[in-house]
């Protein structure tokens, strides 16, 4: 007789937990700080998830203001995952200018080590050729603009 009782218990078991996954489920904290979760509401506490249609509608009755509570908690999340969206958008925008500039400053400081005579314009558009110690200072101060545009940027 036992082998008949254990099917039906295991069933009824699992209606019952079915039953459960669609209730509402409230939260509150104590005086110590410690959190405690029900089906049933109580004074202070807030709907953390409501059990839909399976409910019947309780949770309304129950407690008029925690639909408030909830949609105000998912508009609040909606607003920090955009937030942290347009970062992520901002971070991936001077990742690549950053990317930019350190390739325009590595071709200069090639331009500036492959080249043996380097010259400025002047006004009436003739060419005045550096020094050596000038195009040696030309090249310093390329490689250290080049190092600045390539060094990772401190977040």
């Amino acid at each position: 007789m036992s082998h008949r009782i254990a099917p039906l218990l295991a069933l009824f078991g699992l209606l019952f937990a079915a039953g459960l996954a669609h209730a509402d489920v409230w939260g509150w904290q104590d005086a110590e700080g410690k959190w405690h979760y029900s089906d049933r509401p109580r004074e202070g506490a807030k709907l953390i998830r409501s059990g839909g249609s399976g409910s019947g509608g309780s949770s309304a009755a129950a407690a008029p203001g925690a639909a408030n509570d909830t949609s105000a908690q998912g508009a609040a999340i909606a607003e920090r995952l955009e937030s942290e969206s347009a970062a992520r958008a901002v971070a991936a925008d001077l990742d690549k200018k950053r990317a930019e500039q350190c390739k325009e400053a590595t071709e200069r400081y090639d331009k500036m080590i492959a080249t043996r005579r380097l010259f400025r314009e002047k006004t009436a558009g003739e060419r005045e050729y550096l020094t050596e110690a000038e195009l040696s200072q030309a090249r310093v101060d390329a490689r250290k603009e080049r190092d600045a545009a390539c060094a990772a940027p401190r977040r």
